[in-house]
């Protein structure tokens, strides 16, 4: 079930329907006027909503974008664990990623 995450409401919801797998999106379902917003909003959902046995990933902006590193920057600290990847067409997107990744996790002691 993908859940927007410029919507507190919704993601606090989101958990009492019992979905096998959440998406809490920060891509298409988040205007561009509301990214760095939804990004904080869906950060702290990760770390103080109960989203039951519902596994979670996040969903970030693409890598043409200029939000993804932001994307990740706020929400691996926060707790995702899980992150889809939007619009790859191309095995070096994933390498950028994972590379970028590599070093947040490092940083964080994650």
């Amino acid at each position: 079930m993908y859940c927007p995450g410029d919507s507190p409401g919704k993601m606090i919801n989101a958990g009492i329907y019992g979905a096998d797998g959440l998406v809490l999106d920060l891509e298409d379902a988040v205007g561009e006027e509301d990214k760095d917003e939804a990004r904080f909003l869906l950060a702290e959902a990760l770390t103080g909503y109960d989203f039951g046995t519902s596994a979670l990933a996040v969903r970030i902006n693409a890598v043409e974008t200029p939000w993804w590193e932001d994307d990740l920057l706020v929400v691996v600290p926060a707790g995702a664990r899980i992150i889809r990847l939007p619009k790859v067409e191309q095995a070096e997107t994933v390498s950028r990623i994972s590379s970028f990744l590599e070093a947040l996790e490092k940083e964080n002691g994650l």
